[in-house]
């Protein structure tokens, strides 16, 4: 799936300066610096003249993610993606878990991360319901995960399942052709960012899936 030569996003250092007026919360300032030196997944898109370039862009033209699969050009500051996630933590620890929130508060500025404002961003479709929604992901009873893996594998693949409910957890993403592998990567560091793209979950396969046939 990731072009050969796709263009990495630009990450701009920035010393990290720990100042106690900007954590008031200790526990806050300690995860922050805790994720110093951690590894950062940077995002990566499709390039307009890339091999398979037809096939991948009619699928993004489809679903009319343009702006969401390009290649990100601006400049990456990472220690502001970093407060994002521990101001995202902290909320998770004061809130009770069936209360949502919309935003958070990062360099003073509050930072809206609802489905329909990160749609808006992206100038992209925002969909009240969509195919994962109206998925089973529990016990895969609406769906026919057998012929989801032949699909993406060209019928090279079989699900990995577990002994004791039987249900199908993974395959290894090795047997997918090209233009899924592409997809696979461009969902593993856009979508649902994981360090581990070698196996093919059930979500992953079902979301890629949805994507491929344009659900």
């Amino acid at each position: 799936m990731p072009p050969k030569k796709s263009r990495k996003t630009n990450v701009k250092e920035t010393p990290v300066i720990s100042d106690p007026l900007k954590f008031q919360n200790p526990n806050v300032e300690k995860y922050f610096l805790k994720l110093q030196g951690k590894t950062f997944i940077q995002e990566k898109g499709f390039q307009p003249l890339m091999i398979l370039c037809k096939e991948i862009w009619s699928i993004v033209r489809y679903h009319r993610w343009e702006r969401f699969c390009l290649i990100p050009k601006e400049n990456v500051v990472i220690p502001i993606v970093q407060e994002f996630y521990v101001a995202l933590r902290d909320e998770e620890t004061k809130r009770p878990h069936s209360v949502r929130w919309e935003s958070v508060t990062v360099w003073g500025k509050d930072v809206s991360f609802t489905p329909k404002a990160i749609c808006e961003f992206y100038d992209a479709p925002y969909y009240e319901t969509d195919f994962l929604e109206s998925t089973y992901l529990l016990n895969f009873d609406d769906m026919d995960m057998d012929s989801i893996i032949k699909y993406l594998t060209e019928n090279r693949g079989e699900w990995k399942y577990r002994s004791d409910i039987s249900l199908p957890t993974n395959f290894n993403q090795a047997i997918m052709f090209p233009i899924v592998k592409m997809w696979m990567q461009f969902i593993c560091t856009s979508i649902i960012p994981t360090l581990n793209v070698s196996n093919v979950n059930t979500f992953r396969a079902i979301l890629l899936y949805g994507v491929l046939q344009k659900k």
